[in-house]
């Protein structure tokens, strides 16, 4: 009786029968080569032969009849389950009550046949196979997911960086040596706990986990006995093909190191503040000295020899010679005293004591004087109410900014902008000048600018530096302050 093709397993099958009927041998021979079984068939009716022949060969199925006079079915399926792994084993034979079948099937047979039905044989054969091959495929599959696992765990274990896998409800349940390092704990305790308890990792601040497929963070880890340790880690969601989340995978690396520096540079950067806002403060304290000595000592003795000289000049007017000296005389005084007035309002305007916006008028009109560039302020009608230091360093500011101006924009008009709001001041200084060139986020050779943005810093502001190539350049400044103090009439 033939078959169909689906009965037809592909390639030459390897068959070992276990038979000592000559004509049961060449009935199973027959029909295998009948129902288009491409094989390679061997015939052992004992054990010793049997064993050989498995020692030699790997057979792809073994039939076998339940009793022979010197072997038995349950013998031959002994043997061939000692092989790894065990081919198909199916019993075909013409005596063999059903609880002896059952029993052998018990026993790890495949399936069994009876002579007088070997109409059945063909499809026993071929699920034995295909079963056999699902199995084989399934040992393949579980043999590479070991040897993924091993590979992984191996990686694992020589990567520089700490690794950890957790369940659905984020408890750890692998974690490799490095990250146990890192934590500071053993890994009996931290298995089976919450990562970001062994992470010290806030749990407020890890909960849209839950809602991405990856999130990072940056602790700091308390050691026992040892230094805090600093990391940055990333997690990323595991799902099964479904969407469902099985766990999670992280990774932590150490940047202690680079920790350390950044608050070494944090430290330094103060430190340096404080001593260039110390320095600052020297700086206004000597102007502020040498302003004095200037008016005290230089300008009470201008003055002096100018009672001086008009009383001499009163008394030579018929010496025209002499006269005419003293008058020169007069004039250089003059000119020096001047030049005095000028020197001490640079060292430390007066005007300052009536307020940022009265200091900040007469500076514009100096700088329009002497550059001949129009110069015009837009301030509140509030004074703000700045400590002497705070204005002296808006004065100051606006000085370089306008010294900037003079020596690099060619511009025509600087408008200036004080303002309030919201307990913010704010002080913008937009020119008409050239501008800045492309990529260029400060005029070159504009060093001010670092001694413009020390000051405000010092006031906990900040800076803004804006323009364009033949746009000019606006500079926008602002800090905090408390009030305004009084109303200024317009």
């Amino acid at each position: 009786m033939s078959h169909t093709s689906e009965f037809r397993p592909p390639g030459t099958l390897r068959i070992l029968i276990v038979e000592d009927d000559p004509n049961d041998r060449e009935l199973l021979e027959l029909y295998l080569r009948n129902n288009e079984f491409s094989c390679e068939i061997e015939f052992v009716d004992e054990a010793q032969a049997m064993r050989a022949a498995l020692a030699r060969t790997r057979f792809d199925l073994i039939i076998s009849d339940h009793r022979l006079p010197h072997f038995s079915s349950s013998a031959a399926l002994e043997m061939t389950q000692e092989l790894d792994p065990a081919p198909p084993f199916i019993l075909v034979s013409g005596f063999i009550g059903e609880t002896a079948a059952v029993e052998a099937l018990h026993q790890g047979a495949t399936d069994f046949v009876m002579k007088n039905n070997l109409a059945r044989l063909g499809p026993a054969i071929a699920r034995a196979l295909n079963n056999a091959a699902v199995r084989e495929n399934a040992r393949e599959m579980e043999r590479a997911l070991r040897d993924s696992e091993a590979r992984f765990r191996s990686l694992t274990e020589i990567a520089p960086a700490g690794i950890y896998l957790t369940d659905p409800q984020q408890r750890c349940v692998w974690i490799n040596e490095q990250c146990l390092a890192l934590s500071g704990r053993l890994r009996e305790n931290v298995l089976g706990r919450d990562w970001r308890e062994v992470f010290c990792v806030d749990a407020a601040h890890s909960r849209e986990l839950l809602e991405s497929q990856a999130w990072s963070f940056e602790a700091r880890i308390e050691r026992s006995g040892d230094a805090p340790c600093w990391v940055i880690g990333q997690m990323i969601v595991e799902r099964d093909p479904g969407g469902a989340i099985i766990g999670y995978i992280g990774v932590i690396t150490d940047i202690s190191a680079r920790k350390q520096a950044e608050l070494e540079l944090i430290e330094s950067e103060a430190r340096l503040r404080q001593l260039s806002i110390h320095m600052v403060g020297l700086e206004e304290n000597l102007r502020a000295a040498v302003a004095r000595e200037v008016h005290d000592d230089i300008g009470s003795s201008l003055t002096g020899i100018k009672l001086d000289l008009a009383l001499l000049r009163h008394h030579v007017e018929a010496q025209g010679e002499a006269h005419e000296r003293l008058h020169d005389l007069g004039q250089l005084v003059e000119a020096a005293e001047v030049s005095s007035r000028r020197i001490i309002k640079a060292l430390r305007p007066s005007v300052l004591d009536h307020g940022i916006v009265p200091a900040l008028q007469w500076q514009l009109a100096e700088f329009e004087k002497r550059f001949s560039v129009r110069a015009q302020l837009s301030s509140p009608q509030i004074e703000p109410a700045l400590e002497e230091h705070e204005a002296v360093a808006l004065f100051r500011i606006v000085q370089e900014a306008l010294n900037n101006i003079a020596k690099h924009a060619q511009a025509k008009k600087v408008e200036v902008t004080l303002a309030t709001a919201a307990r913010l001041l704010t002080l913008e200084i937009s020119d008409d000048g050239v501008g800045l060139s492309e990529g260029v986020g400060e005029r070159q050779g504009s060093f001010g600018i670092i001694g413009m943005r020390e000051r405000i810093q010092s006031l906990g502001g900040w800076l803004e530096v804006n323009g364009a190539s033949g746009q000019g350049v606006t500079l926008m400044f602002g800090m905090p302050f408390r009030s305004a103090k009084s109303v200024r009439q317009a």
